[in-house]
């Protein structure tokens, strides 16, 4: 299960209906607004000031694959713009981080499982390429994985991947062997 960053643009705003939705099914321990004190941490997180300075409407924190789904139909049906942060080093505003939207982090979705036959490995957006090369660490394989340990899975994949063992095996996005998009 990899996970990519990607951005969907909407021309309305988030609306009263979608926030109340998003806490009533996942809590408002999946749900920042700008209010709270776990949204300031949030946003002062990344590794970007400028992407720090951008100032989504909510944070959403989901756990699973469906629950992405459903705040992107959630958004869809409300305009709403939203992006997603995997690790957030992207070093402009707007690639992790939306103004005025949906900003989803996949900070609860950390999940790595390396194959049976060892040939591929899932990883879950939440987690950079420390995480995976640690649990990778003991078996005797590696990914082709981003040169500094705190870079996002997402991202770096979306962005080609430049790897110490890129010479050999090519960038992290010739490597990936399947998505899951629900």
């Amino acid at each position: 299960m990899l996970w990519v960053d990607f951005q969907i643009k909407a021309e309305s705003k988030l609306n009263y209906v979608q926030r109340s939705s998003l806490e009533a099914l996942y809590g408002n321990k999946s749900v920042e607004f700008q209010n709270e004190a776990g949204y300031s941490a949030f946003t002062s997180g990344f590794w970007s000031g400028i992407s720090a300075e951008v100032r989504p409407y909510c944070i959403f924190k989901p756990s699973s694959a469906a629950g992405v789904s459903v705040m992107v139909l959630l958004s869809r049906l409300s305009q709403c713009q939203f992006a997603v942060k995997s690790g957030g080093h992207s070093a402009f505003a707007g690639a992790a981080t939306i103004e005025g939207g949906i900003t989803v982090s996949f900070e609860k979705m950390k999940g790595i499982k390396l194959s049976d036959d060892k040939k591929t490995v899932a990883v879950q957006p939440g987690n950079n390429w420390g995480d995976v090369l640690t649990a990778l660490s003991t078996t005797g394989v590696t990914a082709v994985a981003g040169r500094i340990g705190d870079l996002g899975v997402g991202g770096l994949t979306l962005g080609g991947g430049i790897s110490f063992i890129t010479n050999e095996y090519g960038l992290a996005c010739d490597n990936v062997a399947s998505f899951e998009v629900s």
